[in-house]
C-alpha cells in the first residue's frame, strides 16, 4: 500500500475560503511559495456602498468587491503592466469627478491612445497610458459598462465607485451575465497567480441576519457594519431585498422564534460550483481564514455541498485560522463559538468527520482591550478530535493583522505533521573517503546534537569504517555499510527510495569536512516549505571556498587555477541545462523530503549509474524544489586524491547533458 505522500504531486494544493481583507497576508504568504498552487474560495453576498448600487444597477449581478481585492492581491507587481492593473482594480472615483471626467474615462475606454485624457486624474492619466501599451483588453470590459450604463433610464452614481468594479461589472456583461465565467476569465486575461473561484454556481441572493435580540439586519452591509453587542442567531439567503413593508412585517411578529421562521420560508439555499467543488477536492490544504465571519465565510460553510466536498477530500490539514481582533458582527462572541458555528454549517458538530483538524488562535495580542476572547471552556473537552494551536501569529507591526510568515509557517507545519502519521525518522549517509580519523570527531558531535526533538529515530550509517562500541539511546542508531562505487551516495539514495521508510535522507560525501549541525539547519528549510531538496553550498563564504581550494590542489597551480573555473563552469552549465543557478552544483552535501519527492520515487529507486549531477537533473526533469544553503567545510592537505575528483568532476559534466 502506497503511502500518503507517495501519491502526491510535488506542489501542494491550497484552497482559502476568504473574504476581501482579511486572509489578504496569508494569501501573499501563499503565493511566495512556488511550490503551492493557490485557490481562493469566495462568495459575492457584498452589497455596501458601490458594490450596492452596482448590483441594484444591474439586475441579477452579484457582488464583485472581494473578488476585485483578491485579484489585485494575485497580480505580480514586479511587472509595470501588473501593477498599473492593480492601481487601475482599486481605483476610486472622487465627489470632484463629474460628468467631463466620466466622459473622458469613457471615450478613453473606446477608442484607448486616440482619446483626450487630460481631464483625468493624474494618478489615473499614468495607468491608463501604462495600459494602453498593452492593447485593448481592459478597455474593453470598461467598455461593455458604459455601452450598458448609455441606455438605462436610471443614472448611475459613479462617486466613490471603485473601477475594479466597473471591469467586473462589464467582464459579467460581455459573459451573458454569467458572474463565475466573468471572475475566471478576468483572472486568465490579468494573468492571476491563483484562482478565483466563486463558492456557488453564481446564484443571485441577498445576505440577512437575525440577532438574538429579534433585530434583523436586512443587508450584508448592516452585517458588517456598527451594531447592537446582540449575537448573531442565524443568517439566510434570499432572492430578492426585503422590502419596506415585508420588513415592518416581519418586525410586528412577536417573538424571534417567528422571526426565524418566516424568514426561514423566505430562505433560498445555494449549490456549491463545480469548480470550487474540484478545488476542495484536489486540495492538501484546505484554511477557514480569517475575516468577517457572517458576511464573508460562516455563510460561504452554508452553501448546498460544501461538507461533502471538505468530507471527501484529500486535504490532510484543514486549518480554522480564528480573527485576532472583534469585528461588529462577533464582539460578544468567543473562538470556540466561532469553530462550533462552522462545524455546525458543515453538518459536523462534534467533528467526528473531522472537518476541522487544527485551530490557529493568537493567544495575546498587542492591543489586549481588542483581542478576542477564546472562550471559557477547554477547547481539548468540546473538540476532542482537533487540535488548538495557541501561539503569536499577529504582525508584529500591525495589530489585528495576521502575520503571513508565521501563519502559514505553521500551517505547513500542520500539514507535514497530518501526512506523516508517527514522528519521522532521519537516516544519514557518510562517506569520508578513506578519512577514518574523522569518525570519532563526527560521533562526538552526532551525540551532542538534539536530535529528538525533531525525530523518532536517527540512523548514522559510515561507508567503509571500523565503528568503536557504543552504548546508545534507543532513538540514535550507528552502523557500517559497505560500498564501493564512485557515487556511493547515490546508490544509497536509490535504496532509500525503493525499500527504506524514513521520511528525510541526508548524503555527506567527500574528502572535507562537513557539520552534521548543518543538517538541522538544512531540516528547518524542508519542514516549513514545499522542498523536495536542499543542497549545502560551500562556496557561499569567500574565505572558505578559497581555503578549500588550497588545501587541495594549493601544490598545483594549473589544478587550482582549473578548479577555480570549473566551480563556475559547472554552475554556467546547469544554468544552460536547467534555466537554474546552483552556486555549487557539486556538493557532497544533500537532504532529501520523501513527501515532495513523490513524482520521482520510481526513478530514484532504479539508479543505474548516475553521478550526484545526475540526481539534480532527475529532480529538476520532476518539477521537485531544491533550496541551497552555505553550510561549513574544510579540506586538509594529505587528505585530498586529486584523481579521484577530476574522475566524479567530468562524470558529472557527462550526466548533465547525457
Amino acid at each position: 500500500m502506497k503511502s500518503p505522500a507517495a501519491t502526491r504531486s510535488s506542489r501542494i494544493v491550497v484552497s482559502v475560503f476568504c473574504g476581501g481583507r482579511g486572509g489578504s497576508n496569508l494569501i501573499r504568504e501563499f503565493l511566495r511559495h512556488p511550490g503551492v498552487e493557490l485557490n481562493a474560495l469566495i462568495n459575492a453576498y457584498d452589497d455596501g456602498l458601490s458594490t450596492g448600487e452596482l448590483r441594484g444597477f444591474i439586475p441579477g449581478m452579484l457582488g464583485p468587491s472581494d473578488f476585485r481585492k483578491n485579484l489585485a492581491n494575485f497580480l505580480h507587481w514586479h511587472s509595470s503592466y501588473q501593477y498599473a492593473l492593480t492601481q487601475l482594480l482599486e481605483f476610486r472615483l472622487s465627489e470632484t469627478c463629474g460628468e467631463k471626467e466620466i466622459a473622458c474615462l469613457k471615450g478613453w475606454a473606446k477608442t484607448g491612445q486616440e482619446a483626450d485624457d487630460s481631464l483625468l486624474p493624474d494618478d489615473l492619466r499614468g495607468v491608463v497610458r501604462e495600459l494602453d501599451r498593452m492593447g485593448p483588453a481592459v478597455r474593453g470590459y470598461l467598455e461593455a459598462f458604459f455601452e450598458y450604463q448609455t441606455h438605462q433610464d436610471q443614472a448611475f452614481n459613479f462617486v466613490d465607485c471603485s473601477l475594479g468594479n466597473l471591469i467586473f461589472a462589464g467582464a459579467y456583461l460581455k459573459n451573458e451575465r454569467n458572474f463565475n465565467a466573468a471572475a475566471a476569465e478576468l483572472a486568465r486575461q490579468f494573468h492571476s497567480k491563483a484562482k478565483l473561484l466563486n463558492v456557488t454556481q453564481g446564484e443571485n441572493r441577498i445576505l440577512v441576519a437575525l440577532k438574538e435580540d429579534g433585530e434583523i439586519l436586512d443587508r450584508e452591509s448592516k452585517i458588517v457594519g456598527p451594531q447592537s453587542d446582540s449575537k448573531i442567531l442565524d443568517f439566510f439567503f434570499l432572492d430578492k431585498p426585503l422590502s419596506a413593508e415585508e420588513l415592518d412585517r416581519l418586525r410586528s411578529l412577536p417573538g424571534v422564534a417567528e422571526r426565524q421562521a418566516a424568514l426561514q420560508a423566505l430562505h433560498r439555499p445555494v449549490k456549491l460550483s463545480p469548480e470550487a467543488r474540484q478545488a476542495l477536492l484536489d486540495s492538501d490544504i484546505i484554511v477557514y481564514g480569517a475575516g468577517t465571519q457572517y458576511s464573508s465565510l460562516l455563510p460561504s460553510y452554508m452553501t448546498v455541498g460544501v461538507d461533502e466536498a471538505i468530507a471527501a477530500s484529500r486535504a490532510s490539514a484543514k486549518v480554522f485560522v480564528v480573527n485576532i481582533h472583534r469585528d461588529h458582527d462577533i464582539q460578544t462572541s468567543s473562538a470556540t463559538e466561532l469553530v462550533q458555528k462552522a462545524l455546525d454549517l458543515l453538518h459536523d458538530p462534534g467533528n467526528k468527520r473531522r472537518m476541522i483538524t487544527q485551530v490557529l488562535y493568537t493567544s495575546q495580542s498587542s492591543k489586549p482591550a481588542k483581542s478576542f476572547p477564546r472562550g471559557a471552556e477547554d477547547p481539548a473537552k468540546l473538540f476532542p478530535n482537533l487540535e488548538w494551536i495557541e501561539g503569536e501569529f499577529e504582525n508584529p507591526t500591525k495589530a489585528g493583522v495576521h502575520s503571513g510568515y508565521l501563519s502559514v509557517r505553521r500551517i505547513f507545519n500542520a500539514y507535514e505533521e497530518a501526512i506523516v502519521p508517527a514522528e519521522p525518522e532521519l537516516d544519514i549517509y557518510i562517506n569520508l573517503y578513506k578519512r577514518s580519523l574523522a569518525v570519532s570527531q563526527l560521533i562526538q558531535e552526532f551525540l551532542e546534537l538534539p536530535w529528538q526533538t525533531h525525530f523518532k529515530v536517527v540512523r548514522l550509517r559510515f561507508n567503509n569504517v571500523e565503528l568503536p562500541r557504543l552504548e546508545l539511546p534507543p532513538h540514535l542508531l550507528i552502523e557500517s555499510v559497505h560500498r564501493d562505487e564512485m557515487f556511493s551516495e547515490v546508490h544509497e539514495l536509490s535504496e532509500w527510495a525503493s525499500v527504506r521508510h524514513s521520511k528525510y535522507l541526508a548524503t555527506i560525501s567527500g574528502d572535507g569536512e562537513y557539520r552534521l549541525c548543518d543538517i538541522l539547519y538544512g531540516m528547518e528549510i524542508l519542514t516549513q516549505q514545499s522542498f523536495a531538496a536542499v543542497y549545502g553550498s560551500r562556496t557561499q563564504s569567500r574565505n572558505q571556498f578559497y581555503n578549500s581550494l588550497d588545501a587541495a590542489y594549493g601544490e598545483s597551480f594549473p589544478l587550482y587555477a582549473m578548479s577555480l573555473a570549473g566551480g563556475f563552469i559547472f554552475s554556467l552549465m546547469f544554468a544552460l541545462r536547467f534555466g537554474v543557478i546552483f552556486s555549487d552544483p557539486l556538493t557532497g552535501f544533500r537532504l532529501y523530503n520523501r513527501s515532495s519527492l513523490a513524482t520521482v520515487l520510481g526513478k530514484l529507486s532504479r539508479l543505474d549509474d548516475h553521478s550526484a549531477s545526475g540526481i539534480t537533473k532527475i529532480l529538476m526533469q520532476g518539477k521537485c524544489e531544491i533550496a541551497e544553503i552555505p553550510i561549513s567545510y574544510r579540506t586538509f592537505d594529505g587528505f585530498t586524491n586529486t584523481k579521484w575528483r577530476l574522475l566524479r568532476s567530468f562524470r558529472n559534466a557527462w550526466r548533465i547533458f547525457f
